[in-house]
Formats: structure tokens, sequence, C-alpha cells
């Protein structure tokens, strides 16, 4: 690869220098001057910390505390700008929320030593909180930050970041909706702790808690209701019905489905109830099933070298009639930002999920695709053991009911499936959204064999040739894991063609759309020095259904453009109405895409892009990590230009297309520039 200087980094630095320095001097006017006809690409987490510190210099302290707000919206993981505010919330006398600002800095702040100061800083300030806010206020504020500087992450889910349970309490969406979070089956347990949470699986209802509700029903419906059942609820009609439901008729603490009859119903009870949103259930004459075969890590690269008729053949056979995009990429190399990159659309700098170990909620980010497929009609359930898509972390948005249970406690496909058939089975109604997460495969990238198909199947040697990545997505060239992954490609397989067997004689009349997608690959597939290589970056769309193409594509896709292309299919004209990175395919009547874009953006690693047109693939590698905040140094940087055809380094001969692709580049990251 060439190094190469880009120009716009050094006079963007330079600039900010000059700023830096007209600061020092007092020349705030002039300072605050040249920061405001910066343009907003321009606008790097430096712009929002010196405009607030010339604000601070001059007493302004509202203005201030605009400017960091604005700032934090974009830089959500800014210890520097979470201390800014802590100063200006201090002089506001704002006290509680300066105090949660300066744990939040410290929370973000990863480096031990540096660390350490800021929550010294913090105890220093204890002895003043007291006399300024009383000793009551004081400890409420002190407890507020403790929970914040000893916040876990979403992982834990079904416990939440401070290590508290979810059960029976509720989840808010973006738009204010209530999810009730209970636990699903199961006889013993009535909550969850971090030593269980593997083992349980919880249900989660959208629905209200109610003493006493009013329901009319204009058809037949199905109701979730959940209870201590401390207190039976009374349940009466207009024709007559008079029952009391009691901890015998239902279990407690879990979600109960109760059939009722068109009517005008009474509920009351002593305590409160939970009462989830009624589910018609009137028979059809046809019903339409959506249903997304989530399986994280399978590469497309690996499906054309060794043949699906021979890794699936039942899955091969099930889309012999379908649509396979055979030149889909993936946005990001590993789950947690790829997937946000599915649900919205969004490409990572825009989502900014990024870091593993910081919280984020992704509906908070953009509109969820999922309520696309509500509005249609479609009763939306997930069926999900990713651990990287936790429904606390926003991935319950839009779902009318969600099955979770961490992959790493034994929710693997057989269960996952079997959960799939008894939901359709018990909803046969419905018109059906579903969200089916496979994370098998997870196993071989982590080392493991822990099923007996995998065990079986394999040599003594093959076991004990056991490659351990320290993180999985790390995982290097392994002709023991491509074995490993060929074999548990062929055990998913087998537990397909019961799901297949299920539809073909279960929903012969009905519209049926299936499809199979992915995150990303997988890096052991392929013995490359290049770190974003196709095996890691290709990722299939196969789709099947009544108004989809029968073809194999090459059109170029991203994963941004599953969900809207899905909708085109069944009947959203549009796809998306949202402002978004998704593109409508030319395969599905849209104008397609000219090119797609792969990223690394992890701190603690360089900064990688990989973006790739009908022609040519260019890659720009910084030299420097990203940093925790999520910026870039993008002073010593490395390029490369390769035909497509011929994989040909042309980085030397097309200077032009060289030079559209750093200045394409160059536009998008300038913002996270990294500036001391």
């Amino acid at each position: 690869m060439k190094e190469v200087v880009i120009e716009e980094i050094v006079t963007l630095k330079r600039l900010y220098s000059e700023i830096t320095d007209r600061i020092s001097a007092n020349q705030l006017k002039e300072a605050q001057t040249a920061l405001q006809q910066l343009k907003d690409s321009e606008r790097t987490e430096k712009y929002y910390e010196l405009l607030s510190e010339i604000y601070l210099k001059k007493k302004e302290y509202m203005n201030a505390k605009r400017v960091l707000e604005i700032g934090i919206y974009d830089f959500l993981n800014s210890k520097v700008l979470y201390y800014q505010l802590f100063e200006v919330l201090w002089r506001l006398k704002q006290y509680e929320e300066a105090i949660v600002a300066l744990a939040r800095s410290a929370r973000l702040t990863f480096d031990v030593e540096e660390r350490d100061k800021t929550t010294e800083k913090m105890k220093d300030l204890i002895p003043k909180l007291f006399d300024l806010v009383g000793e009551k206020n004081a400890r409420k504020i002190i407890s507020k930050a403790t929970l914040i500087l000893g916040e876990g992450d979403e992982r834990a889910f079904p416990m939440d970041k401070d290590a508290k349970s979810w059960i029976n309490r509720y989840l808010t969406d973006s738009k204010g909706q209530k999810y009730y979070v209970n636990l699903y089956k199961g006889y013993t347990a009535e909550d969850i702790n971090m030593d269980v949470r593997y083992f349980l699986k919880t249900e989660i209802v959208q629905g209200k808690n109610y003493r006493y509700t009013k329901l009319n029903l204009n058809e037949e419906s199905i109701l979730p209701i959940s209870s201590s059942f401390n207190e039976e609820i009374e349940i009466t009609n207009d024709q007559g019905l008079s029952n009391a439901i009691q901890e015998k008729h239902m279990q407690k603490n879990r979600i109960n489905y109760t059939k009722l009859q068109k009517g005008t119903y009474k509920l009351k009870s002593k305590n409160e109830f939970f009462l989830g949103n009624p589910i018609p259930n009137s028979k059809k004459e046809k019903n339409k099933l959506c249903i997304v075969l989530y399986i994280d890590g399978l590469s497309q690269v690996f499906l054309d070298r060794y043949n699906l008729n021979n890794l699936m053949p039942n899955t091969a056979q099930f889309f012999k009639e379908s649509y396979w995009n055979k030149n889909c990429y993936t946005t990001s190399d590993w789950t947690f930002p790829s997937v946000a990159s599915i649900f919205t659309g969004l490409t990572t700098f825009k989502h900014k999920v990024y870091h593993p170990n910081v919280n984020i909620d992704i509906n908070k980010r953009g509109d969820m695709y999922t309520e696309k497929f509500k509005d249609l009609g479609f009763y939306t359930t997930q069926i999900n053991n990713n651990w990287r898509i936790v429904p606390s972390a926003g991935y319950m948005e839009g779902f009318d009911r969600t099955i979770f249970q961490n992959f790493r406690g034994g929710f693997a496909i057989a269960e996952v499936l079997g959960e799939v058939i008894e939901h359709l089975s018990s909803f046969p109604n419905n018109d059906h959204f579903l969200w089916v997460g496979i994370e098998d495969l997870h196993d071989i990238a982590d080392g493991y064999n822990q099923d007996v198909y995998q065990q079986t199947n394999l040599t003594l040697e093959e076991r004990l040739k056991n490659e351990r990545a320290e993180i999985s997505v790390n995982a290097e060239y392994s002709e023991d894991k491509i074995i490993k992954y060929k074999n548990q490609l062929q055990r998913i397989d087998i537990y397909l063609e019961s799901l297949y067997h299920y539809l073909e004689k279960n929903h012969q009349n009905d519209d049926v759309y299936v499809t199979i997608i992915a995150d990303h690959g997988q890096g052991y597939i392929e013995n490359s020095e290049n770190f974003l290589h196709d095996g890691r970056r290709k990722v299939p769309f196969i789709f099947k259904g009544p108004t989809v193409p029968n073809k194999i594509s090459n059109e170029l896709m991203s994963i941004t453009d599953y969900f809207p292309n899905m909708l085109v299919a069944l009947g959203d004209v549009k796809g998306t109405d949202s402002e978004n990175d998704a593109v409508i395919l030319k395969d599905f009547g849209g104008q397609g895409r000219a090119s797609v874009i792969t990223e690394t953006f992890h701190p603690k690693a360089p900064y990688h892009i990989v973006i790739t047109d009908d022609k040519f693939t260019f890659s720009l590698k910084t030299k420097k990590h990203v940093e925790d905040d999520g910026l870039i140094n993008f002073d010593e940087v490395k390029i490369q230009l390769l035909h497509n055809e011929n994989q040909e380094d042309i980085t030397e001969v097309n200077v032009e297309k060289v030079k559209e692709y750093i200045t394409f580049v160059t536009e998008r990251v300038i913002h996270y520039q990294y500036i001391q």
C-alpha cells in the first residue's frame, strides 16, 4: 500500500492550532469567528470543546451548555466534552447534572491513570456537595454517580447495566411505547440474577399495567396477561360472562395467553396486572409470512467456494427458485455495528455503534425498520439469542413479541426453530414478520466444539487442533476452522429442514417470504494480508417469495439494503422514506447503488475503509489506532486501488480515481479527525 498525506487534514489541524493559540491569547472574538466559519464536516470534537471554552471564558454558560449538548450527540463517547459539560453545569449551579456529567466522563475514560484523576476530582467535590445541596440530596447524587461509574454493558440482559433484573419491568422505545419483560417457560424461577441469566428465557410484549380496564374487541382476539396473582383478576362481559383468574389457572410472572370472543369486557383486580395489546385471531383466506433467517457470520465467499448444494442441501432445495444476491457487502467486520446497520439502514459513522464496552440505544440513533413491517400489518416477532442484539439496547422497538435467551446459555438452533414453529402454530391467523437468530456458527470462531454433531464428525486430531482467537473477529486463516465451519453449516441445514417442511406443509396456500441474511463473513476462511478481504466483507442475501425475482444477481448491494428491498417485495412501494444509507436495488425496481463500503471502526485498532464499485476496490488504512471516543488520526495513511477483474494494483496508474476516492473518504471522516 502507498503512504500518502491528506492535505485537507493538514490544513484543518493547522487551523485548529491557530484558533487554540488565539483562545490562549484571550483573542476570543477572533477565535469564535474562525470556529463559526468552519464547515459542518470540519466541526470535530475539538470544535465543540473550543467553542464551549470561549463561552466559559465569556461567562455565557447557557450557550456553552447548548454547544456541548449538540457536540455530545455527535460524539456520544467523548470524555472531553462530558468533562467540559461538568465545568459548565457546576457554574450554573446544576450540581446533580454536573456530577452526573463528571461521572460519565470517568466512565468513558478507559486509561486507568486518567480515569483515576477524574474520580479523584469527584471525591474532592463531595464535601462541597454536602454544603451546597444538603446531606440527603448529596447522597442521592453520589449514588447516581456511583451507578454510572460501575455501569456494565447491555450484554448482561436480562440484567440491566446496573446488574438489576429486568423481570417485571418495562422497556420504553423512542416513541414512548412500553414493552413488558417477563420470564418465559420454566416452572420454578420467579426472577433472574447474574448467576442464572444465561440459562433462563425472557418474553417481552407491548402493553400496560392496570387495576381496571375496559376492552372493546371487534373480533375474536388473544389477550396476553401477566400477574403475580396475589389477588384474582375478575373478567366480565355484557353477555353474562363472570370469571375470576387465579394462580391455579395461569402461571404467575409469565405472559399467559387467553382467547376471547368478540365483545366488550371489563377486567379488574386489587393489585396491578399486565395486559398486552390484543392480538386479532380471525381466520383469513390467506396469510402473509416474512421470515428472516439471520445467520451470524455466514460468508458468501464460503458458499461460492464450497457450493450451497454440498454444504446445505436442504436449504439449496428450498431456495431453488429464489433471488440470490452474491455481491452483497457488510458495513463492518463484526456484529455490533453491522446489525445496527441492518436495522437502521445507517452505516457506522451515522449510527455510532462501534465501542464494545459502551451502551447505546440504537433505536434513538435512527428509525427502526421493524416499525415499517408493523405498519404493513404484520404481527412482528423476534426469536433471538445474540448477546449484541439485546432488547434493552433498543432492539425491542417495533416488535410485538420477543423471545430472548443468550446463546451461551444453550439457546441454539434446535430450540430456536422449535419456538418459531410453536409461534406460527399458536397464532395461525396472523400475518407474521419473524426475525430468527441463528448463532451456532459463532462457536467456530470462538473455538468451541460443544455440539455432538460437530464432535462426532471430527477426527481426534481435528478436535485437538483448536485455534482460539482472543477476539473472534480477529481469527486468522485456519484450515482447522474451515473444516468445522463446513460441519456446522451442515448441522444448521439439518435443523432448517424442519422449518422448510413445516412451511411447505402448513402454509402452502399462503404468501410465504423467507430470506437468509448475515452480518459479516469470516476472517479465517481467507489466507490474506488484507484484513477486510472478501471472506469477511461478502455476505449472502437469499430471498424467496411470490413477488421476489427468481435470479442470481451480482448487483452491488449493502446490508443496509436488506430490509428496504424486502419491504418493496412485500408491497411497500418506497421500501423506506427515512434518511439513511439504504437503496432500492435495480433488481427490485430502484436506482441501485454505485459502490459499497466496509469499515473497521474499532477502538485500539487502525481505521480501515474499503470501497468497491463495478470496476475498482479502493482501500485506505490509518497507521494509528481509533481513539475510545471515536476519533481517528489521519496523519499517516496508506492507500491502494485494485482492479476488480484481475486484482492488479493500479494505485500509481489511475491517479484520477485514487484522487476521487481520497476526496470521498476525507469528506466522510474529516469530522472525526483527532486533534490534540
